[in-house]
């Protein structure tokens, strides 16, 4: 349709360009370019038709709800394998949920299909949650089952933050890649979840553990040997040690300097000694 409409303007044109020698009339050029443009309007109306009802025939994962507090995200399998069960639990709940897969339903390889998640019920006390706003967690865990047997956790699922993204399956680790709502920037989980799956340092390990159960270890007798005669447990004593006892030293006197002693005295005698009055010896002595 498109060709004759140009088909037929061209040779008007051509026709009256030989009579009058004159350009092309601007409104037959205008009338190209219109429906020109219908045209390629009417293309896009139906690519866009097409791709509503690609959207519209997706499966779902969970039943397909509406709410304040329900996530939905367009998740693709791009690891390669079939998944048989796609379950989530919350941060603080110990157990995932249901298998949200149908039974017998598996969510192949390349395929794309919109998740339904409902937060209802769920402790508002995780990061974002409110009354009256969805709850955006980083604490969610997706767990994934392939047909394989093998199984996969994707870690603080970015519930609120992601809109559509693919799931990736790497040496038994799995991991998204998205767009970010909030940033607008693509972000990939692949590090993060090599981390969080890296094995511990057995070598540390065995350490600790053998220190542990040495320090833990009882002793236990030959059961032969308990039942002939009992064994008595070592008890532990801590030896006598003698406690040093502290003296002080003597005390020392003061020093005093030796004084001279004292020079004897001797009386002098008197005049009348040895001289007896009764005594005729002295007053012979008297006379001579």
């Amino acid at each position: 349709m498109k060709k004759s409409i140009i088909f037929v303007t061209l040779i008007a044109a051509l026709a009256m360009t030989g009579c009058k020698n004159n350009s092309v009339p601007a409104a037959k050029v205008e009338t190209t370019t219109i429906e020109a443009a219908t045209v390629t309007e009417a293309e896009t109306t139906k690519a866009d038709t097409a791709e509503a009802e690609k959207k519209t025939e997706l499966k779902t994962i969970g039943k397909e709800k509406k709410g304040e507090k329900v996530f939905k995200v367009n998740l693709t399998n791009g690891t390669g394998k079939e998944i048989e069960e796609f379950s989530v639990k919350a941060g603080a709940d110990a157990e995932f949920s249901e298998n949200m897969l149908e039974k017998g339903d598996m969510f192949k390889a390349d395929e794309e299909r919109i998740l339904y998640f409902d937060s209802e019920g769920i402790s508002e006390n995780e990061e974002g949650g409110s009354a009256d706003a969805p709850l955006i967690s980083t604490e969610y865990t997706i767990k994934l089952k392939f047909r394989s047997g093998e199984t996969a956790e994707l870690h603080q699922f970015p519930f609120g933050d992601i809109e559509a993204g693919e799931i990736k399956f790497e040496k038994d680790i799995a991991y998204i890649i998205y767009k970010s709502k909030s940033t607008g920037e693509a972000v990939t989980t692949k590090e993060a979840e090599e981390k969080i799956n890296a094995p511990e340092d057995t070598t540390a390990a065995a350490a600790t553990e053998a220190a542990t159960e040495a320090q833990t270890q009882e002793f236990v007798p030959d059961a032969t040997q308990a039942a002939e005669t009992p064994v008595q447990q070592p008890v532990y004593t801590e030896p006598y040690v003698q406690e040093p006892v502290y003296t002080d030293p003597p005390a020392t006197q003061p020093y005093v300097a030796p004084t001279e002693a004292p020079a004897p005295v001797t009386q002098a005698p008197t005049e009348d000694a040895g001289i007896d009055p009764d005594n005729g010896c002295g007053a012979g002595f008297l006379f001579n």
